[in-house]
C-alpha cells in the first residue's frame, strides 16, 4: 500500500503543464503523459483502497489485487523499454513534482520494488493455492484482464477528429541567377485537431516525367508517417514505366520523429508554419524550430543553426504567425556534427562537401553564406470562432559574398474550408506492398552512425483487415 501511495502522490502532485506531460507516451501512443499519469494514479489509489479493505477481511485476496496491478505495470514497462521513442525514464513518479524530478535516480529503485512485489505475489500464490479451483478461476480472470489490457494498448486504432479541414493550391517558383524560372503547382487537403495532430493529403504532378503522385502524411502527436502512391515510376535506367494496380505495387513510405516535418520540403514546411507554428510557439516558447523552408533540410546543419523570429496575429482568438523569419541564432551554434543527429550522414562527395561547408560557415564569426527565409500571412478568415489562414507565402533566399544567387517562393491559397469534418483513421491508409524508411533510430557518435532502417510491409497485412495501419 505504501508503494502505491507514494507513486500516486508523485503523479497527482505533478506539474501537468510541464512540457514532458504534453508529449505522447512512447508505448501507449494514443495517450499523453498527462492522461496516463492521471489514469495510473487513479488505478493506484483504487488498489490502495482495495488492499486496505482486504487486509482486514481477506488478506489473500489482497495478494491477488497486488499481482493484478503489478502485472499491468510489468507489461507497460516491457512495452515502454521496447518502444523506439524512449528518450527519458518512465513517469511512474510523475513529472515536474518533487519525486518526478528525481525520476532518473529512482528508476532502478522502482524496478526493484516492482520486481519484488510481482515475484513476491506470484510466490505466495504458488505456495498457497497452486491447484485449488478457486485460484484457477481467479487466475483466469486476471489473465483475461491482462490480455485485454495488452490488446487495447497494442491494437487500438486511433481516430482523428479535425476541428477544421482546408483544401487549397500551392504554387512554387524557383528563380536562379542565369537560369529560366522553374514553376510547379500542387493541391492539398489538410486537417488539424485540437491536440495539435494533423493529416495532409498532397497531390503533385511531375511535368518532366508525366507522373501523378499522391502522398498521405500524418502526425499522431509523436511520429510523422507518410506513404506515396503514383501512377508511374522511374526504373533503374530513369525510364518512365507504368505501375501495376495499387493493390500489388510497391509504394515508398517514411516514418520519422515529430513534430517538425523536416523530410517533406519547403512546401509542407510553409503549411506547418501557417496552420501549426502559432500554437506550437505558444505552448513551447523555448523550443528551437528548425528552418522548415530549406529544401533537403537533412543535408545541412544550417537547418538547426537559426532562430525563428515571429509576430503573432493580433486579433486572432487562436495563435497564428503573422510574420516570421529564420535568422542567425542569437547563441553561436555548435560546429560539431555530433550535435546535429537529424542531419544525414553524407554518402557521396557532394553531400560531404556541403556538410563541411555548413560547419565552416558556423565556425566563422562573419558568415560569407547568408541564408534568409521568411513567412507572411496575407489573408485569413474567421470560421466558428477560429481564424483560418487563407493566403500566405514563404520566401527562401540564398546569397554569397557576391550577392543573391537564388530565390524560391512558395505561395498558398486556401480554396475551401470544411467546417464540420467527420472522424477518420489517424494514420495513412496502406494499400499494396509498403517499403518503409524508418528514420526514428538515427544516432551519431564519434565512431559510429546508425542510419535509417528499411523494412517492407507485405500485402498479407491487409488480408484480414483492409484498413490495417503501420
Amino acid at each position: 500500500m505504501l508503494v502505491f501511495c507514494v507513486a500516486a502522490f508523485g503523479k497527482f502532485t505533478s506539474d501537468l503543464s510541464n512540457i514532458s506531460a504534453e508529449k505522447r507516451d512512447p508505448f501507449l501512443t494514443w495517450m499523453t503523459n498527462r492522461e496516463l499519469m492521471i489514469g495510473a494514479g487513479l488505478l493506484e489509489l483504487s488498489a490502495v483502497i482495495m488492499l486496505a479493505v482486504l487486509s482486514v477481511k481477506n488478506p489473500f485476496k489482497g495478494v491477488l489485487v497486488a499481482l493484478w496491478i503489478c502485472s499491468i505495470f510489468v507489461v507497460y514497462r516491457v512495452g515502454f523499454y521496447l518502444s523506439p521513442e524512449v528518450a527519458n525514464t518512465c513517469k511512474c513518479f510523475g513529472a515536474g513534482s518533487l519525486l518526478g524530478k528525481m525520476e532518473a535516480r529512482l528508476e532502478a529503485a522502482s524496478l526493484l520494488i516492482l520486481g519484488a512485489m510481482f515475484l513476491g505475489a506470484v510466490s505466495i500464490l504458488i505456495w498457497s493455492y497452486l491447484w485449488t479451483s478457486k485460484f484457477n478461476r481467479l487466475a483466469v480472470a486476471g489473465s483475461v484482464i491482462l490480455v485485454g489490457f495488452c490488446n487495447s494498448a497494442v491494437f487500438a486504432e486511433e481516430t482523428f477528429q479535425p476541428v477544421f479541414k482546408v483544401e487549397g493550391i500551392i504554387r512554387g517558383e524557383l528563380k536562379s541567377k542565369g537560369k529560366a524560372p522553374i514553376e510547379n503547382v500542387s493541391s492539398f487537403i489538410m486537417g488539424v485537431d485540437d491536440r495539435g495532430r494533423w493529416k495532409l493529403s498532397w497531390k503533385d504532378y511531375v511535368i518532366r516525367y508525366g507522373i501523378q503522385t499522391t502522398e498521405e502524411i500524418a502526425y499522431d502527436g509523436t511520429n510523422i508517417f507518410s506513404v506515396l502512391y503514383s501512377d508511374k515510376r522511374l526504373d533503374k535506367n530513369s525510364k518512365v514505366v507504368t505501375n501495376l494496380a495499387m493493390e500489388v505495387s510497391e509504394h515508398p513510405a517514411r516514418v520519422s520523429r515529430g513534430p517538425f516535418p523536416i523530410d517533406y520540403g519547403e512546401r509542407v514546411g510553409t503549411l506547418w508554419i501557417a496552420f501549426l507554428a502559432g500554437e506550437y510557439v505558444s505552448q513551447y516558447p523555448n523550443d528551437r524550430i528548425p528552418n522548415l523552408l530549406i529544401a533537403n533540410a537533412r543535408k545541412t546543419p544550417l537547418t538547426w543553426s537559426t532562430d525563428f523570429s515571429f509576430k503573432l496575429l493580433g486579433d486572432s482568438p487562436n495563435p497564428l504567425i503573422s510574420r516570421g523569419s529564420f535568422v542567425q541564432a542569437s547563441q553561436k551554434p555548435s560546429a560539431d556534427l555530433l550535435d546535429y543527429p537529424e542531419v544525414d550522414e553524407p554518402d557521396n562527395v557532394k553531400d560531404a562537401q556541403r556538410v563541411e561547408e555548413s560547419l565552416r560557415v558556423i565556425r566563422q564569426e562573419k558568415q560569407p553564406l547568408k541564408v534568409e527565409s521568411s513567412f507572411s500571412l496575407d489573408e485569413s478568415r474567421m470560421v466558428e470562432g477560429r481564424r483560418i489562414p487563407t493566403r500566405f507565402k514563404s520566401v527562401y533566399i540564398i546569397s554569397d559574398g557576391s550577392g543573391e544567387i537564388g530565390v524560391r517562393t512558395i505561395s498558398c491559397e486556401v480554396t475551401n474550408i470544411l467546417e464540420r469534418s467527420v472522424p477518420e483513421v489517424m494514420l495513412p491508409k496502406l494499400v499494396g506492398k509498403i517499403a518503409v524508411q524508418d528514420r526514428r533510430f538515427k544516432q551519431r557518435t564519434k565512431t559510429e552512425y546508425l542510419n535509417n532502417i528499411f523494412y517492407t510491409l507485405e500485402p498479407v497485412l491487409n488480408f484480414c483487415r483492409t484498413e490495417r495501419q503501420a
